[in-house]
């Protein structure tokens, strides 16, 4: 027998009634009502939830933001611009406090788990809710918990990595993500998605405010507040009316320098961490150098299955591809003429740290990268050693530009940034220019004059004039334009095809097959390619690229669908793996 259940109130119910009841009268069903009870909510009284003492002076600009957000029934996209130090934090705190107040739950994502932890504290000490950390490095039984949780009538607040977006989620009042230009929020590989994207689509479904905050907001969000599809909202000082700090370009031709730091930067170091101040270098290149080379012939260490260079990782005495994660001793003796005249070449953090060792003897160094941080309580004690002056200067790859507040940071050095000006990545300059600006607002988050060194080889690039005036909207503006000129995205829409093989030529042949079938029905499509991925060659698959461009996504999904019944019908996947990337970051 099939059971159904219908409500009482509900429109079908009333449209099939008339039918239930002849087949009742007739004995051929049987109705019995029953009533469904529905957890009692309980109203939330806020001295029971919000710890009043810990609640901090909001400038005007705050109020104004937490002010401009009075709708939580009604889904709207926020974009909350705040310059580095601009108090975004204390915005979504308030933020948080009015929807805990309805009953509510919410969601909050960050771009990496080592950001979780201080986001949760300062969470931790203004509410009295649940408050849970997401990601995938949690147990399965704290994963159980929180989804049981979630299905609950009670306020909460999860606070979790991109993965956290898919969690089924009983009343909640709204999407905070943090940092949302970063690009850590699309996965790169296997199932291909973008948090930020799939949040705001989870905003629309449960018709509920989602807020995007950022101090380097992406391109793409501010051609959506241009059109107006979110709503802007701006700090444009920072917390308590802090300076900015001062950048200096430092031109370092003709000049000696040692494991990239020039002697200017060395003596800037030296004044700051002498008046008891931290510095932070940043570049972002691990291990010891970018290889080894022979003197005497040239030969470079090279990954044969990804032809790149090794790299050199000293501490660990290895030679390591960053792109297969394939690892050999260290050599000894060169492959190509025997000889045993082998020296670095070029420089990464632990050549840094060990010359920052070496020049400042009384000091303490900490490296924070990949390499560095794979045990993540450590990593977290490290932060707060940081944070209790433990360090005098830290060292670190991109991991150190994400959100973290280094309250005694005065000095911020980028060491190395020239690769990027002339990359062919049309989305380059706006990473370089959103990795520069994060780095600066490490530095005079407190009351504490402070100063940016940016060393380069080419001053006289216009991107240095501009980001001395350290004003993101305008900068983006300018790229924007060019964008537009250009019609890049997001003036148009991109589906990168990937194709890999131990063979080149089919990895190559199965894109040139699909691009003259999408030529064939398409004729409005545009084409580029196929091309060498960036990374030619990885774990001995040979990668090309076929780009689809067109004004509207809809006829790229039309696309999609036509080239993968070609696919299936033409069994055209024996011998090339491949996959599509929608909206792709990156053409790696």
């Amino acid at each position: 027998m099939t059971n159904k259940v219908y409500h009482s109130n509900s429109k079908q119910f009333k449209k099939d009634f008339p039918i239930i009841k002849k087949l009742i009268d007739k004995n051929i069903i049987v109705y019995t009502k029953f009533e469904h009870k529905v957890e009692e909510i309980k109203k939330i009284d806020k001295a029971d939830i919000i710890n009043s003492t810990n609640k901090v002076y909001l400038n005007q600009e705050q109020k104004h933001a937490i002010d401009s957000i009075d709708h939580f029934n009604l889904f709207q996209v926020y974009l909350l611009y705040g310059i580095t130090g601009s108090g975004k934090t204390e915005v979504f705190l308030n933020l948080i406090e009015k929807v805990l107040l309805n009953n509510k739950k919410i969601i909050y994502l960050v771009p990496e788990i080592g950001l979780i932890p201080q986001t949760k504290h300062r969470i931790q000490k203004r509410f009295n809710c649940p408050v849970y950390d997401y990601h995938s490095e949690i147990r399965v039984s704290e994963k159980k918990l929180i989804i049981n949780e979630c299905k609950t009538r009670k306020p909460l607040i999860i606070v979790g990595t991109r993965s956290t977006i898919f969690l089924s989620i009983n009343d909640l009042g709204m999407i905070i993500i943090d940092e949302e230009h970063d690009s850590s929020y699309k996965q790169q590989d296997s199932f291909r998605y973008n948090a930020r994207d799939i949040g705001i689509l989870k905003a629309k479904i449960y018709n509920i405010p989602v807020v995007l905050g950022s101090a380097t907001p992406s391109l793409e969000s501010l051609n959506n507040v241009k059109q107006n599809k979110y709503k802007l909202l701006t700090l444009l000082k920072r917390a308590s009316n802090l300076e900015l700090p001062r950048i200096t370009i430092y031109d370092i031709k003709n000049t000696f320098n040692k494991s990239g730091i020039s002697d200017f930067l060395l003596n800037k170091i030296k004044i700051h961490i002498n008046n008891n101040k931290q510095v932070l270098v940043f570049l972002n290149k691990k291990g010891f150098s970018d290889s080894l080379i022979c003197n005497e012939c040239g030969w470079i260490s090279e990954c044969e299955r990804c032809e790149k260079f090794y790299t050199l990782y000293m501490n660990s005495k290895k030679l390591k591809c960053n792109y297969c994660l394939h690892e050999k001793p260290i050599d000894i003796q060169c492959l190509s003429c025997g000889s045993t005249q082998l020296h670095p070449l070029g420089f990464g953090t632990e050549q840094v740290q060990k010359y920052l060792e070496e020049s400042f003897p009384n000091k303490k160094v900490i490296r924070l990268d990949g390499e560095s941080t794979k045990d993540k309580s450590k990593f977290l004690n490290t932060l707060k050693d940081i944070e209790n002056k433990n360090y005098d200067i830290i060292i670190g790859t991109q991991l150190i530009t994400k959100g973290h507040h280094f309250k005694h940071v005065t000095l911020s050095a980028l060491v190395n940034v020239d690769s990027a000006l002339f990359s062919n990545d049309f989305r380059a300059i706006e990473k370089l220019n959103q990795q520069v600006i994060q780095v600066s607002g490490r530095a005079g988050r407190e009351s504490f004059k402070s100063e940016v060194i940016i060393q380069t080889h080419f001053p006289e690039h216009s991107f240095f004039s501009i980001i001395k005036q350290q004003n993101y909207l305008d900068i983006s503006k300018n790229l924007l334009k060019e964008r537009e000129i250009y019609n890049l995205p997001p003036f148009s829409n991109h589906i990168i095809y990937r194709s890999k093989s131990i063979n080149s030529d089919e990895s190559y042949e199965y894109l040139m097959i699909l691009k003259s079938f999408i030529n064939k029905q398409n004729k409005n499509i545009l084409t580029l390619g196929p091309s060498p991925a960036s990374i030619r060659k990885k774990a001995g698959l040979y990668r090309w690229l076929l780009i689809l461009q067109h004004d509207k996504k809809s006829e790229l999904f039309k696309v999609i669908n036509e080239v993968e019944l070609f696919i299936s019908r033409n069994n055209l996947k024996n011998k090339v793996k491949s996959s599509i990337d929608i909206d792709p970051l990156e053409s790696t």
